[in-house]
């Protein structure tokens, strides 16, 4: 970067793929210094920006990780999957399958230029199994992305330098449940990043091919200046999705019917519509994907935020707490919430610390069929409400309709039984620790059945998820009115 100042003004101008870029000059002001200060830092610093096009190159499937590490997945899933790998994997399936269609999920004939650009034999090609490792190498990256940009902005440890360090195999396995467990976000109180991650199971089945190519990535990773980013804190970008469109062939995404927004129709879009960056608006993208447009929603409040810093009434730490309860999205794909979760954090990443806690508004769940499905909470003749989940049979779990008045309930509830199942307690101690915290639980024995289920599934390995599941699942139910 190149920075020009007049004693007025500066103008920031970056070479980029071979050509000059001048921005349009702004005002010295103490956003604008600070932006001055990050460049003159980073030119002492080693690493690659971390810009879209860079991460692509790296990362998508002319890198060196990317088929190191789908062929190790696509092997542990067929060959040596365990109860909680299995247990994943299904639900997975059963969520992909709504998404994309049985047919186009399960043909070879449309998987087989997937298989063969990670040179996977065609002959015996398990479709599900290579989307899912596809899927898993995505989601194991946007893990590692996120947790290295969160530490290196609020000075913890690097991620990767810890992973990098880690000598022996239990050394590494520890890591890499620190990662999956979400120690670093749970720092911030970002309390739901992975809330409902089907992609963690590699951690229970890690072997040396999975290690050697998690080394990869994050040898490969450690290259880039997490830095770069500071360079201009206002503006973001959907970081994730052109490696997303390296990752998987364009032929097989169609077949697949995913088509992801260019940010600058996003942005055409938003002008449209007249949305300006009033931060009191409530945007929803209820099929967000990997969160193009609330990210491009994030820059125009913050930009508005900017340009009238002085005559704003509010500070940073409620700019981002209007940003989490105005900016919201759904998807029913759970590799598109894990990307767009990721996306907003890093979209928000230097508000982080102006707030005690964080609950990132994106949801897996079906925005369209959820209140047909479910039935409505408050007047619905069933007690129960259906909340998908491949795990049991019949594919679903019945959820008491009496602890679903409010978001917060829900969220209560469902805190209650996971602490529940940590501590190994009873269904009869499980009531009363519901009753202790003045939980609604008129009809015992519904949340008595729905708990011993979920016990089961503890018990069987296969848990670990379906609380979550089940507080995201109502999400539309009370995402109140948008704009």
């Amino acid at each position: 970067m190149v920075v020009g100042l007049d004693g007025k003004r500066f103008i920031f101008v970056r070479f980029r793929d071979k050509a000059w870029a001048a921005e349009e000059p702004v005002e010295i002001s103490p956003e604008s210094a600070t932006r001055f200060l990050w460049a003159l830092f980073n030119l002492g610093q080693s690493g690659k920006p971390f810009v879209a096009t860079y991460l692509a190159d790296d990362f998508g499937s002319n890198g060196e990780s990317a088929a190191q590490l789908i062929n190790a997945f696509y092997n542990a899933i067929r060959h040596n999957p365990n109860t909680k790998a299995e247990s994943f994997f299904s639900e997975w399936r059963s969520l992909f399958e709504m998404v994309a269609g049985y047919d186009t999920v399960r043909s070879k004939e449309k998987l087989t230029k997937l298989a063969e650009l990670y040179n996977i034999s065609t002959s015996l090609i398990n479709p599900p199994a290579l989307l899912f490792a596809v899927h898993t190498y995505y989601a194991v990256f946007m893990k590692f992305l996120a947790a290295e940009i969160i530490s290196f902005f609020h000075k913890l440890p690097s991620p990767t330098q810890r992973i990098l360090k880690a000598s022996n195999k239990a050394k590494f396995q520890d890591e890499i449940n620190e990662l999956e467990r979400g120690a670093l976000f749970r720092h911030f109180n970002i309390t739901n990043f992975l809330e409902g991650d089907l992609f963690s199971w590699y951690a229970t089945s890690l072997n040396t091919e999975i290690e050697d190519g998690l080394r990869t990535l994050v040898r490969k990773l450690d290259e880039y200046n997490p830095g770069t980013l500071s360079e201009e804190p206002g503006r973001s970008q959907d970081l994730l999705k052109d490696l997303y469109l390296q990752i998987m062939p364009r032929e097989v995404r169609h077949d697949l019917g995913e088509y992801y927004t260019p940010d600058w129709v996003a942005d055409l879009i938003f002008d449209q519509i007249k949305f300006s960056g009033d931060a009191d608006r409530r945007v929803l993208d209820p099929a967000c994907g990997s969160g193009t447009f609330l990210v491009a929603a994030i820059n125009k409040i913050r930009s508005r935020y900017q340009a009238n810093r002085e005559e704003m009434k509010f500070d940073e730490g409620t700019l981002l707490k209007k940003i989490l309860a105005n900016v919201v999205g759904f998807d029913l794909n759970p590799l598109a919430v894990l990307a767009a979760r990721a996306n907003y954090l890093i979209a928000v990443r230097d508000l982080l610390s102006y707030v005690d806690s964080i609950e990132i508004p994106i949801y897996l769940c079906d925005s369209v069929v959820t209140p047909a499905e479910y039935g409505d909470l408050f007047t619905g003749s069933s007690a129960t409400a259906r909340v998908p989940c491949a795990a049991v049979k019949p594919p679903f779990l019945l959820v008491p309709k009496e602890v679903g008045k409010n978001a917060s309930l829900v969220a209560e509830y469902t805190e209650a039984i996971e602490h529940s199942l940590a501590v190994r307690l009873t269904g009869e101690q499980f009531l009363k620790q519901c009753r202790d915290r003045d939980l609604p639980i008129g009809v015992e024995n519904l949340h008595r059945e729905l708990y011993e289920v979920l016990r089961r599934l503890e018990g069987e390995g296969k848990n670990g998820i379906w609380a979550r599941i089940i507080k995201n699942a109502f999400a539309p139910l009370f995402a109140g009115k948008f704009d």
